[in-house]
């Protein structure tokens, strides 16, 4: 069965700021979809507003699912002074449920059946997450928004959260997952969108993730204003840095670059290659918006 969100020019304005400016997409599953972006890049908005926790400013988002909408974001809303079943048992009853044995295979199937009678307060953070998506998985949704699941969780907790987002995905569950770690989240997508500054800038597949070219040549010459200037004109993705010329380009396209500089004969002190993050490539503006 397939789950589908369609976000058809959705913009978030909070007074003088826009959280989320024009974001078109479609996110079809069963898949994992990986949104990246920065803190503050409106990731968190955005998820509100597929999950129904808020109202777009003008666009629509369209969800089809005919179940719930498992929500986890910003944090998972614990009665701190309950234990893990008792928090369950009244979401349930809140959503209509009243089912002792389902509340017991939630918490089996996030790890956390032994935990007895210990109060929410007392878990550690990766626990308290455990108990956030069990409370999202309540009313076995086909859609499942998670928030920066694995922010500040230590090793083990990572992998236990990857695993079981696999696992979500082979029941046939659609993840919109939120993250800043894009080398985290790429051990698991399916598809990604890089927000930037509320900008869906670009989408991409797990076999195209792949083959991005995330290089960034660094070029120092003794004319920066001219040399910039005749890059740009011809179609080179650069930027300025300081005193230095980055060039985002494969090998052969910085090659042929560095030609056109010299051609025009200014002096090259320094030309190198160094590697970045991928997450810097796509938000710094390195990957043009090809979607």
């Amino acid at each position: 069965m397939e789950h589908t969100v369609i976000l058809d020019h959705v913009t978030k304005q909070y007074k003088k700021c826009t959280a989320v400016n024009d974001v078109t997409t479609r996110i079809t599953g069963p898949m994992i979809y990986g949104l990246i972006g920065k803190n503050g890049a409106g990731k968190t908005t955005l998820l509100k507003m597929i999950g129904g926790l808020a109202s777009p400013t003008s666009g629509t988002v369209t969800v089809g699912t005919k179940k719930t909408v498992g929500v986890l974001i910003e944090n998972p809303g614990l009665f701190t002074h309950l234990d893990a079943r008792d928090n369950l048992l009244i979401k349930m009853k809140m959503t209509g449920l009243d089912d002792e044995n389902e509340a017991e295979r939630l918490l089996g199937k996030v790890g956390l059946a032994n935990v007895g009678k210990k109060k929410a307060g007392a878990f550690s953070l990766g626990m308290k997450q455990r108990l956030g998506i069990a409370l999202a998985l309540i009313g076995d949704p086909d859609l499942i928004l998670l928030d920066e699941p694995v922010n500040g969780l230590d090793p083990e907790g990572i992998v236990f959260i990857r695993d079981f987002l696999k696992e979500l995905r082979s029941e046939g569950k659609t993840i919109i997952v939120s993250s800043h770690l894009l080398g985290e989240l790429s051990k698991v997508s399916d598809r990604y969108g890089f927000l930037d500054n509320g900008r869906l800038i670009k989408e991409l597949g797990a076999s195209e993730l792949n083959h991005e070219d995330s290089s960034v040549f660094s070029l120092s010459v003794d004319m920066i204003a001219p040399a910039f200037d005749r890059l740009s004109a011809n179609g080179y993705r650069v930027s300025l840095e300081g005193n230095l010329i980055l060039i985002r380009e494969g090998e052969q396209r910085a090659s042929q670059a560095l030609a056109a500089v010299l051609s025009d004969g200014v002096v090259v002190k320094e030309f190198k290659k160094f590697e970045v993050g991928l997450e810097e490539f796509f938000l710094s503006g390195g990957a043009s918006n090809d979607r």
